[in-house]
C-alpha cells in the first residue's frame, strides 16, 4: 500500500563545515525536512544524507541507497530543501524526473515551491539549468586561482616528490633536498645511463635494501600503512622508477598542469600534453642537472632490447629508410666481421619489392656521421651568427606554412567537437521524449562518444605540436651549445648519440650493387626541425 511506503528527506552540502561531526548546514536541512514532513501528516520518514558531496557526482552513497529503494518499490515521496539538493546537472536531473514521474514518485523541493502532487513545473527544466551553471562558475574560479598559483611557480599539489622535503618560507611552500633520499634519486638516473631499464634499477635498489618511497614515508611518519610497506619495505615497482625518470621537479623546475579533470562533472583526470605543462623554472635546489634529465628520457624513448649477443648496437633505434619510413634491420652473425655488420630496410626484408634494401654497412654510418658532426661544429664555432640567421631564414617559409595547416586542423577539430557536443544534447532530448528506442540512444551515445574522444586526443597533439614550433629559437640555442661540444671527434658515443640526434633516414643506393657509391645519408638532429 501507498501509505506504507517511505517518505524520502533527503540532504546534501558540498562543502565540509563539520560540527560536532557534522555540518551545520546539513543539520538545518534535517530538520526543516522533518518538521514540513510533521506538519504534512507524513510519518513513515528516512533521512538519506550526503554530507561534503558535490551535486554533480551522482556516485553519492546516501543518493544510490535512495535510488535502489525507488527501484524496490519502498518509496513514495522524496522531499529535498532545495531543487538543487538533488544534484548540478541538467541531463542527470532531467532523466531522474522522468525515472520519478514513472515510478510514481511525488517530489517536493520546499524553497523552490516544488510539488509534483500540483502538477509538473514548465520552469523546472530552467531550474535545472542555472543550478547547472553555478557549479561551472565556481569551477571556472578555482581553476583560474590555480592556473595564476602555477604562473608564479607555486605548488598546487600536497605530495612531495621522493629526495625532496617540503618547507614554509614566508607563507610559500618550497622544497629543500633530503639527504637521505637526494642520492637514491641520483643513483636511479645514473643507473638509467649506464643502460639499465627501470625493472632491472628496481631489482638492484632491492638487493642494496634501499627503502621504496612509500615505505620510507610510513617508517619515517607512521602514516600510510600497508602490509607491504611494514613487511617487505626493500620491494620498488618498476613504475615508481619511471616515475622517477620522467619528474622534470628534479632539474629545480616547479611543474604544474600535468593533469586536468575532463570537466566539472566529473572525477576523471586525464594527462595533458608536455605543451601544456607549466613549468618554472629555478624554484628550487636541483637534484638532476637537466643535461642528465635530457639524456636520460631521450635514451628512453630510444631503448632497444640487447640482442642474443648481449648488447646493443650504437644506432640500433636511429636509422630509419627515407623511401617509406620503417625502422631499418640491424643483421649482424658470428659469421660476419664487426666492420662489415649493416642495416637494411625492414619493409624488403618482410614484403620484398615494395621498397628497396638501403643497404648500409654500420662503418660508413659511422664515418658519415662523425663528418658531418665535426664540419657543423666547426662551421658553428666560427660562423655561429651566420649559421643563425641562415637556419631561420631557411625555416621561416615551411614554419609559417606549418603553423596556418595546424591552426586550420585545430579549428576544424573544435568545430567539430561542437557540433558532436550538440548532437549529444539532441539525442537524449530525442530519447526524453520518446523519438529514439533504448537501443538506438546507447548506438548513437556511443558513436558520438568515441568521436568525442579521438577529436580530444587530436586537438591534444596538435596543440602539442604548434607549442613546438613556438619554442623553435629556444630550441636552436640549445642545440648550438650542444652541437659545440663535439668538435674535432674520432669516436662517439651511444649516450651522444641519444643527447644529439634523433633520427638518422638512409636514401636508396643510387647505383645498385654498387661497392663505391654510397647511399645519402640524412641527420634529424634533436631540437631543430629542418634536417642537416
Amino acid at each position: 500500500m501507498q501509505n506504507d511506503k517511505l517518505i524520502a528527506l533527503y540532504c546534501r552540502l558540498s562543502k565540509d563545515d563539520e560540527q560536532n561531526e557534522e555540518s551545520g548546514s546539513i543539520i538545518h536541512q534535517k530538520k526543516m525536512l522533518q518538521q514540513y514532513a510533521l506538519s504534512h501528516h507524513m510519518f513513515n520518514t528516512k533521512l538519506y544524507v550526503d554530507d561534503g558531496w558535490s551535486g554533480t557526482n551522482f556516485e553519492r552513497p546516501a543518493f544510490k541507497e535512495m535510488m535502489k529503494n525507488i527501484i524496490q518499490n519502498k518509496i513514495s515521496t522524496i522531499i529535498v530543501k532545495d531543487h538543487s539538493r538533488l544534484g548540478r546537472n541538467y541531463l542527470v536531473i532531467g532523466s531522474l524526473m522522468d525515472t520519478f514521474q514513472q515510478n510514481c514518485i511525488r517530489y517536493i523541493a520546499i524553497n523552490d515551491g516544488i510539488d509534483t502532487a500540483n502538477g509538473t513545473d514548465e520552469l523546472l527544466p530552467m531550474r535545472d539549468l542555472f543550478n547547472e551553471w553555478y557549479p561551472k562558475d565556481t569551477s571556472k574560479k578555482i581553476r583560474a586561482v590555480q592556473h595564476s598559483m602555477a604562473l608564479r611557480g607555486e605548488h598546487i599539489t600536497g605530495s612531495v616528490p621522493y629526495g625532496y622535503t617540503s618547507i614554509t618560507i614566508n607563507g610559500k611552500k618550497t622544497y629543500i633536498t633530503n639527504p637521505e633520499t637526494a642520492p637514491n634519486v641520483k643513483k636511479i638516473f645514473q643507473l638509467c645511463i649506464e643502460g639499465y631499464g627501470p625493472t632491472q634499477i628496481a631489482r638492484i635498489l632491492q638487493e642494496e635494501h634501499i627503502m621504496s618511497p612509500g615505505a620510507y614515508l610510513y617508517h619515517k611518519t607512521g602514516k600510510y600503512k600497508t602490509a607491504r610497506r611494514e613487511n617487505f619495505p626493500y620491494i620498488w615497482d618498476k613504475s615508481c622508477i619511471i616515475h622517477i625518470l620522467e619528474n622534470r621537479t628534479y632539474t629545480g623546475c616547479v611543474v604544474n598542469g600535468k593533469t586536468k579533470k575532463i570537466s566539472y562533472k566529473s572525477k576523471q583526470v586525464i594527462r595533458q600534453p608536455e605543451s601544456e605543462h607549466i613549468i618554472v623554472e629555478k624554484m628550487h635546489e636541483a637534484i638532476i642537472d637537466d643535461e642528465t634529465f635530457e639524456l636520460v628520457n631521450a635514451r628512453r624513448k630510444q631503448r632497444r632490447r640487447p640482442t642474443r649477443f648481449g648488447d646493443v648496437d650504437d644506432f640500433s633505434g636511429l636509422i630509419y629508410c627515407k623511401d617509406c619510413g620503417q625502422r631499418m634491420y640491424h643483421c649482424r652473425s658470428t659469421s660476419i666481421k664487426t666492420e662489415n655488420y649493416y642495416y637494411v630496410c625492414r619493409t624488403n626484408l618482410k614484403a620484398g619489392q615494395s621498397c628497396s634494401s638501403h643497404f648500409i654497412r654500420n662503418n660508413i654510418i659511422k664515418q658519415e656521421l662523425l663528418k658531418k658532426i665535426n664540419q657543423l661544429s666547426n662551421y658553428i664555432i666560427n660562423n655561429e651568427d651566420k649559421f643563425i640567421l641562415d637556419y631561420l631564414q631557411m625555416s621561416k617559409k615551411e614554419k609559417k606554412e606549418r603553423l596556418v595547416k595546424i591552426d586550420i586542423q585545430i579549428n576544424e577539430a573544435n568545430s567539430r567537437l561542437s557540433i558532436i557536443e550538440n548532437m549529444f544534447k539532441q539525442t537524449y532530448e530525442d530519447y526524453k521524449n520518446h523519438l529514439l528506442s533504448d537501443e538506438h540512444y546507447k548506438l548513437l551515445t556511443y558513436k558520438y562518444d568515441q568521436e568525442h574522444n579521438e577529436l580530444n586526443n587530436k586537438i591534444q597533439f596538435l596543440q602539442e605540436k604548434l607549442a613546438s614550433e613556438h619554442r623553435q629559437f629556444d630550441d636552436l640555442q640549445t642545440f648550438i651549445s650542444k652541437i659545440k661540444k663535439y668538435n674535432n671527434i674520432t669516436e662517439i658515443k651511444r649516450d651522444d648519440l641519444f643527447a644529439l640526434i634523433e633520427k638518422i633516414y638512409i636514401y636508396k643506393r643510387p647505383q645498385k650493387n654498387s661497392t663505391t657509391v654510397q647511399p645519402k645519408i640524412e641527420i634529424h638532429f634533436r631540437h631543430i626541425t629542418n634536417p642537416i
